[in-house]
């Protein structure tokens, strides 16, 4: 039953990968290459890197919802997957008028380096309710850091290279879905053989584990490639538009 599953998440994804790709050429040309000459080159590698962690780490959380849930595994995984939609309801609306702030590459970095900081603790949580607690506040990192990530594009390339930028992202978010497909297995399966070896029997009944922390290798290596991007900073002037922008957006949503 559990390799059907697989079977049929790995389809599913693929389709999706393809259908992304299809899209991304239907819009015109692939990205234009002279992007990734100048610093947005880093971005990108780090969106890269990021989106694969994400990737990685949605089916690591999915494998260990089920391992939580036991005999009740179907509404583990659905309960934990709920809580990638919950941050979204309250937060999502107003994310981006509140972050807006905020020091985008602080912001960006901290991000990054606290979805790293959750994944390293994730094969300590063994509950259902444990992981449904880590998986609203990856949710609410990856909230504000996608913002942020977009915001600071229009600073990395020319504004006639927008276009192009946009569509070497979204490449770049679901381009990583088929790789992370591909390499989540043969990770678990690595793990499981070197569970049989003496010293490392942790291993063979957490397979997770080499998945897990090459998720959390991913996020810090884009929260180092982000923390050398020439961002500017905001001035008080603009600190102070924006707090008042922020604060009209809030009591209307209030309202």
């Amino acid at each position: 039953m559990a390799g059907r599953d697989e079977r049929s998440i790995g389809g599913e994804t693929t389709e999706l990968y393809v259908h992304t790709l299809d899209e991304v050429a239907a819009h015109g040309d692939l990205p234009d290459r002279s992007i990734f000459v100048g610093p947005y080159r880093r971005l990108f590698t780090a969106q890269c890197v990021s989106s694969f962690g994400d990737w990685l780490g949605f089916l690591a959380v999915v494998s260990l919802a089920q391992a939580a849930g036991r005999s009740n595994a179907d509404v583990a995984v659905g309960v934990v997957l709920s809580a990638r939609l919950i941050p979204g309801f309250f937060f999502g609306a107003f994310a981006t008028s509140v972050l807006d702030r905020w020091d985008r590459k602080k912001l960006l970095v901290a991000c990054d380096v606290g979805r790293g900081l959750t994944f390293a603790v994730l094969p300590f949580v063994h509950t259902v309710y444990g992981l449904f607690l880590a998986s609203v506040l990856l949710e609410l990192l990856t909230l504000m850091w996608t913002p942020a990530k977009e915001a600071s594009v229009p600073n990395l390339v020319p504004s006639d290279k927008l276009a192009a930028a946009n569509s070497a992202s979204l490449a770049s978010a679901y381009g990583t879905i088929l790789p992370a497909v591909l390499f989540y297995p043969a990770l678990t399966a690595v793990a499981g053989l070197l569970g049989h070896v003496h010293g490392v029997h942790y291993l063979k009944e957490h397979r997770d584990t080499f998945a897990v922390y090459l998720d959390v290798l991913t996020f810090f290596v884009s929260a180092f490639l982000i923390s050398r991007l020439p961002l500017p900073r905001k001035t008080a002037a603009e600190k102070a538009e924006i707090a008042t922008a922020t604060a009209k957006t809030m009591w209307r949503y209030a309202r």
